[in-house]
Protein backbone atom coordinates (compact mmCIF):
# COMPACT_ATOMS: atom_id res chain seq x y z
CA UNK A 1 0.00 0.00 0.00
CA UNK A 2 0.96 3.20 -0.87
CA UNK A 3 1.68 5.49 2.15
CA UNK A 4 -0.98 7.78 2.42
CA UNK A 5 -3.61 9.28 5.08
CA UNK A 6 -6.12 6.87 3.03
CA UNK A 7 -3.81 4.11 3.96
CA UNK A 8 -3.01 5.26 7.30
CA UNK A 9 -6.53 6.09 8.87
CA UNK A 10 -7.29 1.91 7.28
CA UNK A 11 -4.71 0.46 9.14
CA UNK A 12 -4.96 2.54 12.10
CA UNK A 13 -8.27 0.89 12.56
CA UNK A 14 -7.72 -1.91 11.66
CA UNK A 15 -4.61 -2.52 14.10
CA UNK A 16 -6.83 -1.40 16.70
CA UNK A 17 -10.01 -3.91 15.90
CA UNK A 18 -7.40 -6.62 15.03
CA UNK A 19 -4.41 -6.18 17.88
CA UNK A 20 -5.46 -3.49 20.35
CA UNK A 21 -2.70 -1.34 18.93
CA UNK A 22 -3.84 2.62 18.77
CA UNK A 23 -0.33 4.15 19.32
CA UNK A 24 3.37 3.68 19.48
CA UNK A 25 3.60 2.36 23.13
CA UNK A 26 0.71 -0.57 22.07
CA UNK A 27 2.17 -1.39 19.01
CA UNK A 28 5.92 -1.69 20.72
CA UNK A 29 4.14 -4.29 23.43
CA UNK A 30 2.43 -6.10 20.69
CA UNK A 31 5.33 -6.30 18.35
CA UNK A 32 7.66 -7.53 21.91
CA UNK A 33 4.68 -10.18 22.49
CA UNK A 34 4.51 -11.41 19.46
CA UNK A 35 8.58 -12.40 19.07
CA UNK A 36 8.68 -13.36 22.44
CA UNK A 37 5.57 -15.59 23.22
CA UNK A 38 2.88 -15.20 20.57
CA UNK A 39 0.64 -18.22 20.08
CA UNK A 40 3.47 -20.56 20.62
CA UNK A 41 3.93 -19.94 23.80
CA UNK A 42 0.30 -21.80 24.73
CA UNK A 43 0.30 -24.01 22.34
CA UNK A 44 3.77 -25.35 23.89
CA UNK A 45 2.31 -25.12 27.54
CA UNK A 46 -0.41 -27.41 26.22
CA UNK A 47 1.22 -30.09 24.39
CA UNK A 48 3.75 -29.91 27.67
CA UNK A 49 0.84 -30.32 29.85
CA UNK A 50 -0.41 -33.59 28.01
CA UNK A 51 2.83 -34.67 28.68
CA UNK A 52 3.30 -34.12 32.06
CA UNK A 53 0.63 -36.56 33.35
CA UNK A 54 1.41 -39.29 35.03
CA UNK A 55 1.11 -41.33 32.00
CA UNK A 56 2.06 -38.44 29.72
CA UNK A 57 0.70 -38.72 25.63
CA UNK A 58 4.28 -39.79 24.67
CA UNK A 59 4.04 -42.59 26.46
CA UNK A 60 0.34 -43.66 24.62
CA UNK A 61 0.45 -45.57 21.63
CA UNK A 62 -0.04 -43.36 18.80
CA UNK A 63 -3.41 -45.13 18.06
CA UNK A 64 -4.84 -44.88 21.39
CA UNK A 65 -4.30 -41.06 21.80
CA UNK A 66 -7.24 -39.95 21.17
CA UNK A 67 -9.40 -41.93 23.69
CA UNK A 68 -6.59 -41.07 26.01
CA UNK A 69 -7.05 -37.40 25.72
CA UNK A 70 -10.91 -37.64 25.88
CA UNK A 71 -10.65 -39.54 29.06
CA UNK A 72 -7.79 -37.45 30.84
CA UNK A 73 -8.59 -34.17 29.40
CA UNK A 74 -12.57 -33.95 29.24
CA UNK A 75 -12.44 -33.09 25.80
CA UNK A 76 -14.61 -33.91 22.75
CA UNK A 77 -13.67 -36.57 20.51
CA UNK A 78 -12.79 -33.84 17.52
CA UNK A 79 -10.84 -31.91 20.08
CA UNK A 80 -8.65 -34.34 20.85
CA UNK A 81 -8.15 -35.55 16.70
CA UNK A 82 -6.99 -31.88 16.68
CA UNK A 83 -4.81 -32.20 19.45
CA UNK A 84 -3.44 -34.99 18.05
CA UNK A 85 -2.55 -33.38 14.86
CA UNK A 86 -1.13 -30.55 17.05
CA UNK A 87 1.25 -32.64 19.21
CA UNK A 88 3.23 -34.83 16.58
CA UNK A 89 5.25 -31.44 15.03
CA UNK A 90 5.26 -30.47 19.08
CA UNK A 91 6.99 -33.90 19.62
CA UNK A 92 9.76 -33.48 16.71
CA UNK A 93 10.47 -29.41 16.87
CA UNK A 94 9.37 -28.16 20.04
CA UNK A 95 8.74 -24.20 20.08
CA UNK A 96 9.77 -24.23 16.08
CA UNK A 97 6.66 -25.90 15.31
CA UNK A 98 4.43 -23.26 14.95
CA UNK A 99 7.00 -20.16 15.49
CA UNK A 100 6.99 -18.90 11.92
CA UNK A 101 3.48 -17.84 12.53
CA UNK A 102 4.56 -15.94 15.09
CA UNK A 103 7.28 -14.24 13.03
CA UNK A 104 5.67 -13.74 10.18
CA UNK A 105 2.44 -12.13 11.95
CA UNK A 106 5.11 -9.44 13.22
CA UNK A 107 6.72 -8.85 10.14
CA UNK A 108 3.36 -7.79 9.03
CA UNK A 109 3.35 -5.91 11.24
CA UNK A 110 5.95 -3.93 10.95
CA UNK A 111 4.85 -3.09 7.71
CA UNK A 112 1.31 -2.28 9.73
CA UNK A 113 3.08 -0.43 12.24
CA UNK A 114 4.73 2.51 9.65
CA UNK A 115 1.98 2.46 7.71
CA UNK A 116 0.01 3.32 10.43
CA UNK A 117 2.40 6.12 11.60
CA UNK A 118 3.83 4.67 14.85
CA UNK A 119 7.11 3.51 13.46
CA UNK A 120 9.41 5.66 10.84
CA UNK A 121 10.59 3.68 8.00
CA UNK A 122 13.86 3.08 9.00
CA UNK A 123 12.39 1.62 12.22
CA UNK A 124 10.23 -0.89 10.43
CA UNK A 125 13.72 -2.32 8.49
CA UNK A 126 15.35 -2.25 11.29
CA UNK A 127 13.26 -4.62 13.51
CA UNK A 128 12.39 -6.86 10.93
CA UNK A 129 15.64 -7.15 10.16
CA UNK A 130 16.27 -8.04 13.88
CA UNK A 131 13.27 -10.39 13.44
CA UNK A 132 14.79 -12.33 9.78
CA UNK A 133 17.94 -13.02 11.41
CA UNK A 134 15.57 -14.70 13.84
CA UNK A 135 13.55 -16.45 11.16
CA UNK A 136 16.68 -17.90 9.45
CA UNK A 137 18.29 -19.22 12.46
CA UNK A 138 15.20 -21.26 13.64
CA UNK A 139 14.43 -23.03 10.28
CA UNK A 140 16.64 -24.31 7.20
CA UNK A 141 14.59 -23.62 4.25
CA UNK A 142 11.55 -21.62 3.29
CA UNK A 143 9.87 -25.48 3.33
CA UNK A 144 10.46 -25.64 6.80
CA UNK A 145 9.46 -21.93 7.69
CA UNK A 146 5.97 -22.67 5.63
CA UNK A 147 5.37 -25.87 7.00
CA UNK A 148 5.98 -24.00 10.63
CA UNK A 149 3.62 -20.94 9.43
CA UNK A 150 0.66 -23.29 8.26
CA UNK A 151 0.96 -24.87 11.60
CA UNK A 152 1.23 -22.24 13.65
CA UNK A 153 -2.53 -20.85 11.54
CA UNK A 154 -4.25 -24.03 11.62
CA UNK A 155 -3.52 -24.24 16.32
CA UNK A 156 -4.60 -20.16 15.60
CA UNK A 157 -7.25 -20.19 13.74
CA UNK A 158 -8.80 -23.96 14.55
CA UNK A 159 -9.21 -24.49 10.43
CA UNK A 160 -6.99 -26.40 7.84
CA UNK A 161 -4.67 -23.93 6.52
CA UNK A 162 -7.33 -23.60 3.89
CA UNK A 163 -5.55 -22.56 0.67
CA UNK A 164 -2.53 -21.37 2.18
CA UNK A 165 -0.28 -24.38 1.33
CA UNK A 166 -1.35 -24.61 -2.56
CA UNK A 167 -0.88 -20.86 -2.46
CA UNK A 168 2.59 -21.08 -1.44
CA UNK A 169 3.13 -23.98 -4.03
CA UNK A 170 1.65 -21.38 -6.26
CA UNK A 171 3.92 -18.88 -5.62
CA UNK A 172 6.81 -20.91 -6.02
CA UNK A 173 5.86 -21.80 -9.17
CA UNK A 174 5.20 -18.49 -10.50
CA UNK A 175 7.79 -15.78 -12.42
CA UNK A 176 7.38 -13.50 -9.27
CA UNK A 177 8.21 -16.17 -6.93
CA UNK A 178 9.29 -14.38 -3.52
CA UNK A 179 10.80 -17.51 -2.31
CA UNK A 180 13.59 -17.88 -4.92
CA UNK A 181 15.75 -15.57 -2.96
CA UNK A 182 18.33 -18.23 -1.43
CA UNK A 183 17.43 -18.66 2.29
CA UNK A 184 20.54 -18.57 2.99
CA UNK A 185 21.25 -15.07 1.91
CA UNK A 186 23.34 -12.73 4.36
CA UNK A 187 21.08 -10.75 6.04
CA UNK A 188 22.62 -7.21 6.72
CA UNK A 189 21.25 -3.48 6.75
CA UNK A 190 21.44 -1.48 3.36
CA UNK A 191 18.86 1.29 4.33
Amino acid sequence: FPANEDTMAREVEVLERDWGVTDRASADETLDWVLTEGHRMDYVSQMEGFEADAEGIADVAEADRTAWLCDNFYVTESEAENYMYWYNPFAEKGEAAISAWDYSRAMSNLGFFYLAGYYTVTESLDRSLEAAKAIQQTYGSWDEFIASYLEGYYAWAGDEAENRDSIYEGLKGSAFNPYAVDWNLELKKTW
